[in-house]
């Protein structure tokens, strides 16, 4: 097994070792001169840095580029190395699960979608079943696996593993995850919620331009029971990042979506009649009316929290082009201030977007920085 255990636990090292590691990842094919000039360190440590992660095999020299002007050495860049292991991430759903794994770049290596019956078992007995008809499969492809992040609907306190509630999936009261999976599992897991894995995806994806403040969208068309709705029609999750951090909320749920038009005899997140969202999936007409009230709904968040950016993922993205015009007219329309600039796009991942997000989930946290509480002394 690779040893990571010298990024996952920040208090191993120095965070000027992470601050390098971080650099690297972030702005591949870098020089030790210029990680000195970036980072404000001497270059006697940033070499020092950046042998121990040569020497850990998690960083590798790439090709030199030209000397300056003056001459002298020519640089080598640095960069993350991409096959050094795999991380996987899982989205559990009431009837299928989708796996991707991915390498450190963020680059997809496999993926695949498989149903299950819930059948009375628990999640954690659930999830060790997928894992192991998944990692079968990754050793069949000869790819290390350093960790696995998992996205399921509901209400999880990501910090501690712990699933507090999740309707569709049956579970009612704490869970710890992460207690009951991880010994098993062998190697580090974390898990959160899908719609805030959305925002992961993102976020690694743009790394480089460092997004800060954006909503994740994610809606999916349900056969089976969702909330506490009889039968089946339309949920809706969101994802917040704000200040570049996805915001989880004093009680780990944010994000939680119920229609502010919503009145207590519906049993749905929406005001609209049951038979409307059953019908959604497969009538225009009756997606849009969907579009319109939940378009009401985050034209006040998207404003209120002046957000640059709105991504949508789930099998709503079928109907993005009722979706997204329909999303822009209620922020323009809810804003008092002349033209509205937010951008509102697609997330291009498609179906693998929660597994993808939720193994990028991992990879911040491999390669994040630590707290200030969990910092180790400063490099000499």
């Amino acid at each position: 097994m690779k040893d990571i255990d010298f990024l996952i636990d920040k208090s191993q090292t120095s965070i000027n070792l992470h601050r390098v590691v971080r650099a690297i990842w972030v702005n591949s094919g870098v020089s030790r001169s210029w990680l000195a000039g970036a980072l404000g360190l001497d270059k006697s440590t940033v070499t020092k840095i950046v042998a121990e992660l040569l020497k850990r095999g998690i960083v590798e020299e790439s090709a030199e580029g030209e000397a300056g002007q003056r001459g002298g050495r020519k640089p080598v860049y640095l960069t993350v190395k991409r096959d050094f292991g795999c991380v996987l991430g899982l989205e559990i759903q009431t009837e299928q699960y989708t796996a991707t794994a991915i390498d450190l770049d963020g680059g997809v290596l496999y993926s695949r979608s498989a149903p299950f019956s819930l059948d009375g078992k628990q999640i954690p007995s659930i999830f060790m079943d997928i894992i192991s008809e998944v990692t079968s499969d990754l050793e069949a492809r000869g790819l290390q696996l350093l960790g696995v992040g998992v996205g399921l609907s509901g209400l999880v306190d990501s910090v501690r593993g712990v699933i507090r509630q999740s309707l569709p999936l049956g579970i009612t009261s704490p869970l710890d995850f992460y207690s009951s999976s991880a010994r098993l599992l062998g190697v580090p897991l974390c898990v959160d919620n899908d719609a805030n894995c959305g925002c992961w995806a993102e976020l690694i994806r743009n790394r480089k331009a460092q997004p800060r403040e954006f909503l994740f969208l994610l809606g999916e068309f349900r056969k089976e029971r969702v909330g506490d709705a009889a039968g089946g029609g339309v949920s809706v999750g969101m994802g917040l990042v704000i200040g570049g951090r996805v915001h989880l909320g004093a009680n780990s749920s944010a994000g939680e979506f119920r229609s502010i038009f919503r009145v207590s005899e519906t049993k749905s997140q929406f005001s609209l009649p049951e038979e409307t969202l059953r019908r959604a999936e497969g009538e225009e007409e009756a997606f849009r009316k969907v579009a319109v009230e939940l378009s009401r709904n985050l034209a006040l968040l998207v404003n209120t929290l002046d957000l640059s950016r709105v991504f949508i993922g789930g099998s709503i993205e079928k109907y993005r082009n009722v979706l997204i015009p329909i999303l822009k007219d209620q922020i323009q329309g809810n804003w008092p201030y002349g033209k509205k600039n937010v951008i509102i796009e697609v997330s291009e991942l498609g179906e693998l977007v929660v597994a993808y997000g939720a193994a990028a989930m991992f990879l911040e946290r491999l390669f994040g920085l630590p707290a200030i509480q969990d910092a180790a002394a400063p490099d000499d």
